[in-house]
């Protein structure tokens, strides 16, 4: 089982990915408002404790770019691959970029579970990195599809867990030096 908790050393080797959560699926994804909503979350609170974010986009020139307000959100500092590999650790400049930075885990959300967030997933442990698998951001066009990834990764010992768990982990303290800043965020999407 993958150790959730605080400490200095998980958050310097972690990365939030966020895999092609792309505006074309605004009509047809159930529950997309809450995904784009609670990515934005994850986004404020990787950027609070200076976690680095990387996002994907498929095949963009055919399926359009990321969501408005995660763009809006995202800075220069964060990673972006256009990617035609349904896997987005399959680029070999999210490959570098991870060895790069040294990171040994990864919290993952996006579209669609049955498809790109599966193959990542599966890339990564394959690759040795631990994965955390937002549970409240990922999606996908069939609710079944997206029950059967979540009961595949739960059977392979993956946490599937909401952002908020994720972060107050990663927080861990209401003495953490970002608390207040963290609850204000926490609010936000409340």
């Amino acid at each position: 089982m993958i150790p959730l908790g605080y400490s200095p050393d998980t958050i310097a080797h972690s990365a939030l990915l966020l895999v092609d959560i792309q505006e074309i699926f605004k009509d047809i994804v159930p529950h997309y408002e809450d995904i784009v909503k609670r990515s934005c979350l994850a986004i404020e609170c990787a950027s609070l404790l200076n976690i680095p974010i990387i996002y994907t986009e498929q095949n963009p020139r055919k399926l359009g770019k990321t969501d408005k307000r995660i763009l809006e959100l995202l800075t220069a500092e964060d990673t972006y691959t256009a990617k035609m590999a349904f896997s987005a650790c399959a680029p070999s400049e999210i490959k570098e970029w991870l060895k790069e930075h040294n990171i040994s885990r990864l919290y993952v959300g996006g579209l669609e579970a049955s498809v790109c967030v599966f193959q990542t997933c599966n890339e990564a442990i394959d690759g040795f990195y631990e994965v955390v698998l937002l549970r409240d951001c990922i999606g996908g066009r069939r609710e079944a599809d997206t029950a059967a990834i979540i009961n595949y990764f739960s059977h392979r010992f993956i946490p599937l867990l909401p952002v908020e768990t994720i972060f107050y982990s990663l927080i861990s303290s209401a003495e953490h030096p970002a608390f207040k800043q963290f609850v204000n965020i926490i609010k936000k999407y409340s």
